[in-house]
């Protein structure tokens, strides 16, 4: 994840053409939304390169929906919020059904 993190910054310093330690600051939320709608449990597992890329997608598309609609910049956060709990909640409610079965 630190080579990840490496490549990320140098992505962010070619798009901005300068470096500031405070330059995503306001995206974790925006992270962990990607992170959980790409599948990684909040209670500890593994989640998978594959499911944070099409996590990041989505979300993308999400945010990009709400821009053309001409939402407030204040939603988008709201629908990122909601998309958390709403992955959050489904992971949950699938780790009870399948410890249901287990048992």
């Amino acid at each position: 994840m630190g080579a990840l993190a490496g490549i990320a910054s140098v992505v962010q310093t070619q798009i901005t053409q300068s470096v500031a330690p405070n330059s995503l600051m306001g995206f974790e939320l925006t992270v962990l939304a990607a992170v959980v709608l790409g599948g990684t449990s909040m209670t500890g597992g593994k989640g998978t390169l594959f499911g944070v890329i099409l996590g990041v997608i989505l979300l993308a598309i999400v945010k990009n929906g709400l821009t053309l609609l001409g939402v407030p910049s204040y939603w988008h956060t709201v629908v990122t919020g909601l998309i958390i709990v709403f992955s959050i909640s489904m992971t949950a409610m699938n780790e009870k059904k399948q410890a249901v079965q287990g048992a």
